[in-house]
């Protein structure tokens, strides 16, 4: 994993540097900037896979830095916005502007390297995708589904104006996480909130229940790689996060009314299914 820090206090970016390089001999500092208008232009030129950025810095703060890069069509790098304040508008911002993580300085070395981890799976699920046999019927996928999955609930946040930090942080942690396992409780006890609080505000915010949109969620993904791949139906259940293969079929049919065979056959032969 390629990486680059971007910290206006040096000894703090050359520190943070040296911790990320010494967890793992995958993890390769690629560049160092001061500033943030430095910072931009390392990464333009560098793109490295991920990128710790600092929250204010002189010339350009973390966020006009997110949000420029966010602009650019071929920008593939996960930013994670570091501040040394809990401010909500802030996080807010973050997360509608792609932010993959806004973590609170200092930063423990477990928190460091629980980011990191989720930085290398969601690589994983990228090059799952993009090493797959990719349909020629249907063309090459627009963008990585770690980049749809991020699209799709930035759209929900935007039509919903979703404020609320605990559901925010809900749809961050489904956006990066859904390949692994999510559960009500497990969220609950991430949060430090309980779990029919979280029921209750995410319901009364989103306009369903956790379970359900998690669910619709995944069955998305699924049909986004039915569309432009040719994995198998199997391999794409465990992809999005369905251990069972057979609950993800029946749930996929309650949510699209046709099997999973039926919509990737539709996809291939649609003349067979025109009315």
């Amino acid at each position: 994993m390629r990486i680059v820090v971007v910290e206006d206090q040096q000894e703090l970016c050359n520190v943070l540097a040296k911790r990320i390089s010494r967890l793992h001999d995958d993890y390769e500092i690629v560049g160092k900037a001061y500033n943030g208008l430095d910072g931009l232009k390392m990464i333009q030129v560098t793109r490295p896979d991920a990128a710790f950025i600092d929250i204010r810095m002189p010339f350009m703060d973390g966020l006009e830095l997110l949000e420029r890069l966010n602009k650019e069509e071929k920008q593939q790098t996960k930013c994670i916005i570091l501040s040394a304040y809990a401010d909500f508008p802030y996080t807010q911002r973050a997360i509608r502007s792609g932010a993959f993580d806004y973590l609170l300085k200092p930063i423990s070395n477990s928190i460091l390297e629980e980011v990191l981890v989720r930085l290398a799976d969601d690589m994983d699920a990228r090059i799952g995708l993009m090493t797959t046999g990719i349909s020629t019927v249907y063309g090459f996928p627009q963008y990585p589904l770690g980049s749809y999955a991020e699209k799709q609930v930035n759209l929900l946040i935007h039509e919903k104006k979703i404020t609320d930090e605990v559901v925010l942080q809900v749809l961050r942690i489904i956006s990066t996480e859904y390949m692994h396992a999510i559960t009500l409780n497990s969220l609950a006890d991430r949060l430090h909130v309980s779990e029919s609080h979280l029921c209750r505000i995410f319901s009364r915010k989103v306009g369903m229940n956790l379970i359900q949109f998690l669910n619709s969620f995944r069955i998305n993904l699924a049909k986004t790689l039915m569309d432009d791949t040719e994995m198998k139906i199997g391999d794409i259940a465990k992809m999005i996060g369905f251990g069972n293969i057979t609950y993800f079929g029946r749930l996929f049919r309650k949510l699209t009314s046709l099997t999973a065979s039926e919509y990737k056959q539709r996809l291939i032969k649609p003349n067979e299914f025109s009315i």
